[in-house]
């Protein structure tokens, strides 16, 4: 990567290529019962919406424009939950977990909140 400052001559900087992490199967199913709970909506109506964040989270992403794309798009979707369940997703009787594979050690760690899935999709945006 070429930087200039200020007028100053082009420097080249190494970029370290760092594995991503893998997701794990998990499910937005959990969502049901804070919608009824929250809400008071009929959380069967949301259906098609939450096998949506399943595919969304599910999709093998690539390194490309394409793959940061839905990365996005994904970050955008949890920062939206967290705003419509605000006590209840981030954290204590979250009813949601979120199992990711680690991109140094390999091992599998299980999260309940929307804190570390959060984390996880930015650290593979990087």
């Amino acid at each position: 990567v070429l930087c200039k400052m200020d007028g100053m001559e082009a420097v080249s900087l190494p970029m370290i290529s760092l594995p991503s992490k893998e997701t794990c199967e998990a499910s937005f199913i959990g969502l049901k019962p804070l919608i009824s709970g929250c809400y008071g909506e009929d959380p069967d109506s949301f259906d098609t919406e939450i096998k949506q964040l399943d595919g969304m989270r599910q999709t093998h992403v690539t390194k490309d424009y394409a793959g940061c794309s839905l990365l996005r798009k994904y970050f955008a979707q949890l920062h939206l939950l967290s705003a419509r369940f605000p006590k209840s997703i981030t954290g204590g009787g979250m009813l949601l977990e979120f199992k990711w594979k680690d991109a140094f050690t390999g091992k599998h760690y299980l999260q309940e909140g929307i804190t570390m899935e959060q984390a996880s999709v930015l650290f593979n945006l990087g």
